[in-house]
């Protein structure tokens, strides 16, 4: 089941653009796709065809996420993966859309938030007109966090108290400075 395991946190982490379905077994879908795996909710395993795994047979699958979060999660998803259709312009201010690389960012930072058990709730993800993805995060009176993916590949980490000066630094995809400023902004958000 070892191997299961690994190909289930690899199909789980390609998935482009997953659609929920309210049934007691549903299906994740990429945008327009085949389905790339089974849910089956009530016994929170999911059966995964041979291509998707690889192979020549099915594979069932245990999941230790609740079926809340993946609501969550697809919801976050599919917003992140409908900023694909904006066009240039699409402020109606001449805004450039969000680029495949702020996206494919986002979508890592994401990742990282899924995969963290110290992780800041997400209150939104958002285009911004200055051509990026915002992940916005909750909390309470005046502290306000994001992660913001730039078009060019470049990722920010924003904190602020509303009092002083915001705090801001770069991020990069490698070496874990994401999950190290996930774990920054828990913290912020828990002091």
């Amino acid at each position: 089941m070892k191997a299961a395991k690994a190909i289930e946190q690899r199909l789980w982490l390609e998935e482009s653009g997953p659609q929920l379905r309210d049934s007691d077994l549903g299906e994740f879908c990429p945008s327009g796709g085949t389905p790339t795996a089974l849910i089956d909710h009530k016994q929170d395993t999911r059966v995964v065809p041979p291509v998707a795994a690889g192979g020549s047979s099915w594979i069932i699958q245990e999941r230790s996420v609740s079926p809340f979060m993946d609501k969550e999660r697809v919801a976050q998803s599919t917003t992140l993966e409908s900023f694909r259709t904006l066009r240039q312009g699409w402020d109606s201010y001449h805004a450039e859309p969000p680029s495949d690389k702020a996206i494919a960012n986002a979508r890592h930072v994401l990742h990282v938030l899924w995969s963290s058990e110290a992780a800041p709730p997400v209150r939104q993800i958002s285009p911004s007109v200055e051509g990026r993805v915002a992940i916005v995060f909750a909390g309470r009176g005046q502290k306000y966090a994001d992660i913001e993916c730039f078009n060019n590949g470049d990722i920010l980490a924003i904190i602020s108290d509303g009092t002083t000066e915001p705090s801001v630094w770069s991020l990069n995809e490698e070496g874990g400075s994401i999950r190290r400023a996930v774990e920054k902004l828990y913290a912020f958000f828990n002091e």
